[in-house]
């Protein structure tokens, strides 16, 4: 985990190249949770995939590594016997992806992270966490 912040860091640095086009986002999640399920199944977590197809454009390397980054930590956080789900849908014009998780905590963790899925702006339009009541 730690050797990717140092590498997401050190190509901010040195203007990261992206490479940007129509990404189906769905497609992209899916790839990263599948590539985990063995953690997953190793740590008696269930993983829950709930994807919808949404385009967004984007990089898709890029993307897929934001989304392992993710699930990696939620993991990390979830207990054994716990669920994560992982979400992508369609929402207000825009693509939204969420985590969530019965971790540590009392009620459900959310992370989501939204970008416009027509292209313009092609950087995402923000993220939140937030703890559902």
């Amino acid at each position: 985990q730690r050797r990717g912040l140092e590498s997401l860091s050190a190509a901010v640095g040195a203007d990261l190249s992206l490479t940007l086009a129509p990404t189906h986002l769905a497609d992209v999640a899916a790839h990263a949770a599948h590539a985990l399920d063995p953690l997953f199944a190793r740590g008696d977590v269930t993983l829950r995939s709930v994807l919808q197809d949404v385009d967004v454009h984007g990089d898709a390397d890029c993307l897929r590594q934001v989304v392992t980054n993710l699930l990696s930590n939620v993991l990390k956080f979830t207990p054994e016997g716990g669920t994560v789900t992982l979400s992508v849908r369609p929402r207000d014009g825009h693509a939204e992806l969420s985590i969530a998780d019965t971790g540590r905590v009392s009620q459900p963790m959310t992370s989501t992270t939204s970008s416009n899925p027509s292209g313009a702006g092609a950087t995402p339009r923000g993220s939140a966490a937030t703890a559902s009541a």
